[in-house]
């Protein structure tokens, strides 16, 4: 893990627009060596901090200073932090004012959290995910009848108070399904095993931009027009979903591409595929060795 910081020549100066040192972060102590400066989670044309210089950032930075309640049990730690983010990679370091007054307040946790994320290049997109409430996300939608740890599933979401980010519409009928894949700003199938893979050919077929699994039948079926990525691998699955929500070009290149690849499936091809995969299976279970 990583993040890449821009610092500057003095420290505490809020009219300074001047950050040509680059830095890149790979531990909490490179952190706390950055904090002796100034400091900006981008880069900018000629190191001149402006809404038009933009040019790429790594990371996201959040401040922590727990302003938002007088009661201890309210603040957030960094165990708490731990606890509520067990799967995201992040850098923490202690403010300056950690445990200490500040603003007429008493002394309270006081930190700075830096998240790795996909690089971005656009300055309007990167604004709005410091915008506080937000990244301004589509939706969730978890499609299909419930099944194996649905409620497990449906409790987390609650606990995170999620509920209004994440819709469980049930299942969807199959006339109703090309509604659903067209409205999505893309469609994620993490599937550990597939028989052929359907489900990627239907998004793929209404002009969705897919990310997919790299394992089983399918990459075969998705080519080089879908995402491929480690279902087991929780930050690939994360970067790849960032990815495409933030690189326009990106989801329109594999919106085309994937409309390509669709149109190369017959009915009578993708039958013969997915009973070609049936029977590697059946072959496999038993040695290969088939009556007659």
């Amino acid at each position: 893990m990583q993040v890449t910081i821009f610092q500057a020549d003095c420290l505490h100066q809020s009219a300074n627009c001047n950050y040509p040192h680059k830095m890149v972060v790979t531990s909490e102590a490179d952190m706390a060596k950055v904090q002796s400066r100034d400091h900006v989670c981008a880069e900018y044309e000629n190191g001149y901090r402006s809404k038009d210089s933009f040019v790429v950032s790594d990371n996201l930075p959040m401040d922590c200073d727990n302003d938002h309640s007088d009661d201890p049990d309210d603040w957030i730690t960094p165990e708490k932090l731990d606890a509520l983010l067990p799967d995201v990679p992040y850098i923490l370091v202690f403010s300056r004012n950690h445990m200490k007054p500040k603003n007429g307040k008493a002394a309270r946790p006081r930190f700075h959290v830096y998240f790795p994320i996909h690089v971005i290049s656009d300055a309007d997109a990167y604004a709005a995910l410091k915008r506080p409430g937000g990244r301004q996300l589509p939706p969730l939608v978890i499609a299909g009848a419930k099944g194996w740890f649905y409620e497990s599933l449906f409790t987390q979401v609650t606990s995170l108070g999620l509920l209004d980010d994440v819709l469980f519409p049930g299942f969807i009928a199959a006339e109703e399904l090309p509604w659903w894949y067209r409205g999505a700003t893309l469609f994620v199938y993490p599937s550990r095993f597939e028989g052929f893979g359907l489900p990627v050919l239907e998004a793929m077929a209404s002009g969705t931009p897919v990310i997919t699994s790299n394992v089983s039948s399918l990459p075969e079926v998705a080519g080089d027009a879908a995402l491929l990525v480690d279902p087991d691998d929780t930050a690939a699955l994360s970067d790849a979903i960032a990815s495409l929500l933030s690189d326009a070009a990106l989801r329109e290149r594999l919106r085309s591409s994937g409309l390509q690849r669709a149109a190369t499936f017959s009915w009578n091809r993708t039958a013969a595929e997915t009973i070609r995969v049936y029977r590697q299976v059946l072959g496999a279970a038993d040695g290969g060795h088939h009556g007659a």
